[in-house]
């Protein structure tokens, strides 16, 4: 070791935070983050990659788009159903907004959690631009998101839960 270099500043030595203190700083959680790095955030990042690359984006948006278009097609069919967002599929991605004539987003997607087991969301979604313009701003939509892993069985399940709500 050098003269005159105390042990304890390579041990400690800059906090991330106020760059100019050797120390780290007393608060909590400040106290414990400099120089931990998000091992599970990055493993996490690396294991979506491989899996992204591994299957193909392309074949990703093929099935995703394709369980969208069957969602929408089933949607269209129930009564009362307003279906938001652009009517081509190139423009669109793999998600379903829709409003239901009587019933408010949050209650039915209580109901089709509780009674059917079937996953969507309700309100309006980080998007307010998106409701003002779709004139949902006032009680937001109803939210499904077909993603990679959902089956055409479980998109046919979504429909049906949804019809059985409306026709009771």
């Amino acid at each position: 070791m050098q003269p005159g270099v105390r042990l304890d500043t390579w041990v400690e030595g800059g906090s991330g935070i106020e760059s100019e203190r050797e120390e780290m700083p007393d608060d909590l959680p400040a106290r414990l983050e400099a120089g931990t790095h998000n091992a599970v955030g990055i493993a996490g990042l690396v294991a979506g990659v491989e899996f992204v690359l591994g299957e193909s984006m392309e074949r990703i948006r093929a099935h995703e788009m394709a369980m969208t278009h069957a969602l929408i097609e089933g949607l269209k069919r129930i009564e009362g159903v307003r279906i938001l967002g652009p009517s081509s599929l190139e423009r669109r991605t793999a998600v379903v907004a829709v409003t239901v004539d009587g019933y408010a987003p949050d209650q039915m997607a209580a109901v089709l959690d509780q009674a059917f087991d079937v996953a969507a969301r309700a309100g309006l979604h980080c998007a307010p631009q998106a409701h003002r313009t779709a004139g949902t701003l006032a009680c937001g939509a109803l939210r499904f998101s077909p993603g990679w892993f959902t089956t055409a069985d479980e998109v046919d399940y979504a429909v049906q839960s949804l019809r059985s709500i409306v026709e009771s």
